[in-house]
């Protein structure tokens, strides 16, 4: 039982900060360049004038959506070498993200420029999230193996 409430909290944090900084960068986005594409996408439909409702709707699915991918193959491949396990994440939450972003038409179909910009920028921002997340990894190991090495010299003076 208390697997499956870490595992759900483990969700509900990543969802919200998924849904948030998506909320943020699309918002700093559309303020600068808004004008320019609206009418050709529907994240930008009211031009640098904000998200509508159903954008910000459509992004709480996408976070929700990435955020289930992401911890169900997080438990799923917690054994594996972890670049395998970004790796495999990323191409999952990319085809779903390219999913979504045709289905609610964030970028036109037809437009190759657009989806090789869309895929760009997805993996750049992957790769900074991974990168992040390796460094966080990295500095807990280093705190917690100075805690086993003050434990252990403890328990040699005790």
């Amino acid at each position: 039982m208390e697997d499956r409430k870490s595992v759900l909290k483990e969700f509900l944090q990543l969802s919200t900060a998924a849904f948030a900084g998506a909320v943020l960068i699309m918002s700093i986005i559309g303020r600068f360049v808004g004008d320019l594409v609206e009418g050709t996408t529907t994240m930008f439909s009211l031009g640098d004038a904000g998200l509508s409702y159903q954008t910000i709707f459509q992004i709480l699915i996408f976070a929700i959506v990435n955020s289930g991918i992401t911890v169900i193959l997080g438990k799923i491949l917690k054994y594996r070498l972890l670049l395998w396990n970004l790796i495999t994440i990323m191409f999952a939450c990319l085809l779903a993200s390219a999913v979504l972003a045709g289905v609610f038409r964030w970028i036109p179909v037809d437009s190759l420029a657009s989806w090789i910009w869309f895929v760009s920028t997805f993996v750049g921002m992957f790769i900074i999230v991974s990168a992040i997340l390796v460094v966080r990894i990295r500095l807990a190991d280093k705190k917690y193996e100075k805690l086993l090495a003050d434990y252990k010299a403890k328990q040699t003076n005790n």
